[in-house]
């Protein structure tokens, strides 16, 4: 008779266990399939089918016996292991696709889907301008391995002239502070005193120094048509910087001016990455000035809104053309009202004349001078501009056909703001709002010349020249080049003294000269004795005229 091996237990024997005389858990070493289970005979536990069932041709089949976990934390990963497997199956079911990739590519705009301001940052418009479709790429490059400009560690003494410090004034005035006008009536005392002085650490003295530097890097600027000078930026630079940690801890309008400063410095020097980081620290500390002060402070918030606005300017520019994060200063930008058109400093010959400085502070400054006027349109007009173009960025989007929308009735309201715009502009900064290149007076003078030219020609090819090569009339065979070549000469002759030489004006040159009612074969003589009149008047020019006596002032930087 045979026994049920498979289902007796196997104890185990080890001398260990007996020796600890501790009791161990009987462990089934092989099972039986379900047929033999039934018939209660030994199977040889061959797989896939034993011996009896294989003979038989019965289906073989064996229970999963699983083994018991040895202890409580095998039982938890085991349950552990069961959720997982069952959330790996729940999400490999599904077949869902992300939807904020898809969100982030349908708002992804190709070179030549972009709204008309961002595509001055392109690889196409930076081709057309002959600069390299990767010019910004290579100007970041040349910025990153560039050697860092020192700090001043060291004191030095520097021999200032208080002609340069005024005609470095007058640069600053002339192709710096016409763009971005943050600084307070009255500054050009509060700049010869600072200048003439000790030079502490300081908001003011950083702020000094740096008007300093950016005129003096104006004039070395050939493209502006100011003449070569000796003098370098560096040193007022380096002084500058030495009160930089002053500036840093500063809460006042004066520490955003500087930081102001410093960013259109190292736009000048083609360092848009450093340019953009004191750009974004102004931008910080102005919109943390906006929520201590108020319409009740008067001039202090009258400066802090014109700060704020030259800070969206600037951040705005250097955004456009690099992919630099936004500081988030837009988000005030309906809250801050424009600021006042009459309150900005501006630059006047007598205050640096001899004579000027024992004047009184408020006969210093021309509020009143046309050129005040002409400054505080232009500031004005460019931030409405850039509110506009701004909205423009905003009102666009792509559907899920991948067809790009822009909302009607947001484009309709811009392009009336764009008339009203422009219906309200100063006629200092007008300009003329025409689809033709060409501007009138030169357009009239160049069609009435291009139409009796083809009148003439037509009636020569038509009838003269048929008559001239007919055997029967004039067979005049190859002599037709010779009055060919008379009325060449003639057309000449006649281009010489009614068709302008355009060469390097401007539209509005052209226009002047035509008002001027200037011969169009005298307009390069002319053009070049307006050119001496008008460098003559320059305020550097000026200065150096009334300062060539002037000594020189010591000033030392500690």
């Amino acid at each position: 008779m045979k026994t049920d091996m498979q289902d007796l237990p196997v104890v185990s024997d080890s001398p260990s266990a007996n020796r600890s005389g501790t009791s161990r858990r009987r462990t089934r070493t092989s099972t039986a399939c379900n047929t033999c289970r039934a018939r209660r005979t030994r199977c040889d536990s061959r797989k896939p089918n034993c011996g009896f069932c294989r003979a038989r041709g019965l289906q073989c089949h064996y229970e999963q016996s699983e083994q018991a976990p040895t202890s409580k934390v095998g039982v938890e990963l085991a349950a552990i292991n069961q959720r997982l497997d069952y959330i790996t199956n729940v999400l490999s079911s599904t077949h869902q696709p992300p939807v904020t990739p898809r969100h982030v590519e349908n708002q992804v705009f190709t070179g030549e889907e972009k709204l008309p301001f961002q595509l001055l940052g392109t690889s196409c418009m930076m081709t057309i301008l002959g600069l390299g479709p990767d010019f910004a790429e290579e100007l970041a490059t040349l910025e990153r391995n560039a050697a860092s400009v020192g700090t001043g560690n060291s004191s030095r003494v520097r021999l200032i002239q208080r002609e340069q410090a005024l005609s470095a004034l007058a640069a600053f005035s002339t192709h710096v502070h016409v763009w971005y006008p943050i600084l307070r009536p009255r500054f050009s005392e509060r700049y010869l005193s600072i200048i003439s002085g000790p030079l502490p650490p300081g908001s003011e003295t950083c702020m000094v120094l740096l008007v300093a530097a950016l005129g003096v890097l104006a004039q070395q600027d050939h493209k502006l048509g100011v003449s070569s000078y000796d003098d370098t930026s560096e040193p007022y630079l380096e002084a500058a910087l030495a009160s930089l940690p002053a500036v840093l801890i500063d809460k006042s309008v004066e520490s955003v001016q500087c930081l102001v400063l410093l960013s259109i410095y190292h736009c000048c020097l083609s360092k848009p990455y450093q340019a953009y980081d004191y750009a974004m620290i102004a931008s910080f500390k102005v919109q943390n000035l906006l929520k201590h002060v108020g319409d009740g402070d008067g001039e202090v918030y009258e400066h802090v809104k014109r700060t704020y606005w030259a800070v969206l300017l600037l951040e705005s520019e250097l955004r456009i053309h690099f992919d630099f994060i936004g500081s988030g200063i837009w988000d005030h930008d309906d809250k801050v009202s424009l600021p006042g058109s009459r309150r900005a400093w501006q630059f006047d010959i007598e205050t640096g004349s001899p004579q000027g400085s024992t004047t009184t502070p408020a006969s210093n400054i021309s509020l009143d001078a046309p050129q005040t006027d002409q400054t505080q349109s232009y500031f004005l007009a460019e931030i409405s501009m850039r509110r506009m173009l701004h909205r423009c960025n905003t009102a666009i989007r792509r559907t899920h056909q991948g067809e790009i929308v822009y909302a009607p009735n947001i484009a309709l309201e811009l392009e009336l703001q764009l008339e009203e715009w422009y219906r309200y502009l100063p006629e200092s900064v007008r300009f003329q709002n025409s689809e033709h290149v060409s501007t009138a007076s030169p357009m009239a003078a160049t069609q009435g010349l291009i139409t009796i030219t083809n009148s003439l020609w037509g009636l020569i090819m038509q009838f003269t020249v048929p008559y001239m090569i007919n055997p029967d009339a004039g067979d005049l065979g190859g002599k037709v080049g010779l009055i060919f070549l008379a009325t060449g000469l003639i057309a000449s002759a006649g281009g010489w003294y009614f068709f302008p030489e355009t060469k390097g004006l401007s539209f509005e040159r052209l226009d002047e000269l035509y008002a001027m009612n200037v011969p169009p074969r005298h307009f390069k003589k002319t053009v070049a004795l307006l050119e001496d009149e008008r460098s003559r008047s320059e305020p550097a020019q000026a200065l150096r005229s009334m300062l060539a006596k002037e000594g020189e002032v010591s000033v030392e930087h500690a």
